[in-house]
């Protein structure tokens, strides 16, 4: 795993979880307004969609009790889903049209309680196979509204989806980055830097690289605060582009910044950092004037606290200051 592995689920408003709250009420709603009609059928003597009907809400009702205590499932969703589609199935069989009535409910509760590739997975399903009933049981004409109309609801639902998952993305970025410069943020740079320990006991080596531009504050006496937004927005866009994919950039302060890496020990973080000072040293952010930044170095040592890592990094970045500035220096072991 790397840090790239950890950004792909990242979401700071999570769709599992909000499934995982949307099923419990969804299901206790349709358990509710199930029972009724499941006694209906007993009394009807509909044996076999009683007992499908009764089999799918105890379904229902394990999984309830088991979010409410633990949060977790102990019956599969799917397996639910699959129980909640046969007793639609069977209900179009023994009743007809008002049978395929109850489709269109399940087809929108298979795109809340189940990912859009999931869920479309089990909508076809359920309209081939309630489309081969209505087909023998209704004839064409009533299957070709069937069709059309709980294509569209498909159509609707896959599109809905699509635009809230667009708009978590976007919102999910927006709360774990910095608004001036693009880079993560201090917030979410605390929450990874506690997954960097994950790794670590994985035996996969972390390390950090703090980072301070250099007397900063002359950029905004002499030329500006406009100018010295540009130069951190520049700065950011320089830094991010050179590190490798599988590690993250982060702003934590005003003008001091980290790299965690992934998959690098010490030496390898040491040589990207003086990597990335020659490049910063070398680039023109204002006429006249010379960028350059001060970086200390850590890897995170085994059973080490956060603390203690973040500790040691600063340490080597005050040393690289205290020793002249523009320069690199890796935090004792």
């Amino acid at each position: 795993m790397t840090f790239t592995d950890i950004d792909k689920n990242k979401h700071i408003f999570n769709f599992s979880e909000y499934r995982l709250q949307s099923y419990r009420k969804v299901t206790t709603f349709l358990a509710l307004i199930l029972v009724p009609f499941i006694i209906n059928s007993f009394y009807q003597e509909r044996i076999l969609l009683g007992l499908l009907g009764s089999g799918t809400v105890l379904i229902f009702v394990i999984n309830i009790i088991s979010l409410f205590k633990a949060n977790n499932f102990i019956i599969s969703p799917a397996i639910a889903t699959i129980a909640m589609m046969t007793v639609v199935i069977s209900v179009v069989n023994e009743l007809g049209v008002i049978g395929v009535l109850w489709g269109y409910p399940v087809l929108g509760m298979l795109f809340i309680l189940h990912e859009r590739k999931l869920a479309l997975v089990f909508s076809l399903i359920l309209i081939v196979f309630i489309i081969s009933f209505s087909y023998f049981e209704l004839g064409m004409e009533i299957t070709l509204r069937v069709i059309a109309t709980m294509g569209m609801t498909i159509i609707f639902m896959n599109l809905f989806l699509k635009v809230a998952e667009q708009q978590q993305d976007a919102l999910s970025l927006m709360v774990i980055t910095d608004s001036l410069t693009g880079a993560y943020n201090r917030r979410y740079f605390d929450e990874r830097i506690k997954l960097s320990h994950g790794l670590r006991n994985r035996n996969i080596e972390v390390a950090m690289i703090m980072i301070d531009i250099d007397h900063f504050k002359n950029v905004n006496d002499v030329y500006g605060h406009k100018a010295g937004d540009k130069v951190l927005s520049l700065f950011v866009n320089l830094m991010s582009k050179r590190i490798r994919e599988t590690d993250a950039f982060f702003r934590i302060g005003g003008e001091e910044f980290a790299v965690l890496l992934s998959n690098a020990k010490l030496e390898t973080a040491k040589k990207l950092a003086e990597e990335l000072r020659e490049l910063i040293e070398a680039t023109a952010f204002i006429e006249n004037y010379t960028v350059t930044c001060s970086m200390g170095v850590a890897s995170l040592n085994k059973d080490e606290s956060t603390d203690s890592w973040m500790r040691r990094a600063d340490n080597a970045l005050y040393k690289a200051k205290e020793n002249g500035r523009n320069r690199i220096e890796l935090a004792d072991v």
